[in-house]
């Protein structure tokens, strides 16, 4: 049992340390991963966290997969989405946009809802060597519109070229 409990940070440490190796070989341009809180202040009116990366692509665009849980009072939520991100060139005040599709789900007591939509994302974030602060406004549409004031961090893990 012990060595499990060892084994498996050992594991997550080895593979964050082979990324960037890893990714340098396939001609990744950067990646980065983060962590995010964010506050839905229209539909919900609840806090949520979440995790999310960032796989930069040509031409300033990125891929922008996350997932999200919601603090609601009673039951689960929680929303996969992943945006297509276009960051102009600038300094190293970063604003960019980016549009994709949404899906969350909610449980409570024993009833499940799935909903697919629609989210927009304006922001910017500080483009430091290691640390990469952010702040954006999401819309989300899905026949109601919703928005999110989100705020977080993200460690580069595979640098840009």
């Amino acid at each position: 049992m012990r060595a499990s409990r060892l084994s498996c940070p050992l594991i997550v440490v080895i593979a964050l340390l082979a990324v960037p190796s890893f990714g340098a070989a396939q001609g990744l341009r950067g990646l980065s991963i983060g962590i995010h809180g964010a506050y839905n202040f229209n539909d919900l009116d609840e806090p949520g966290a979440g995790v999310h990366a960032i796989i930069d692509l040509p031409a300033g665009l990125a891929l922008y997969p996350a997932v999200q849980s919601y603090f609601v009072t009673s039951g689960r939520l929680w929303r996969f989405s992943t945006t297509l991100r276009w960051m102009p060139r600038s300094t190293s005040f970063h604003a960019y946009v980016a549009a994709g599709p949404y899906w969350s789900r909610s449980s409570d007591l024993g009833v499940v809802a799935t909903d697919l939509g629609l989210l927009g994302q304006i922001g910017a974030e500080r483009r430091g060597r290691l640390l990469r602060p952010f702040a954006e406004v999401q819309l989300l549409k899905d026949g109601a519109v919703s928005a999110e004031l989100v705020a977080g961090v993200r460690v580069a893990v595979v640098h840009g070229r």
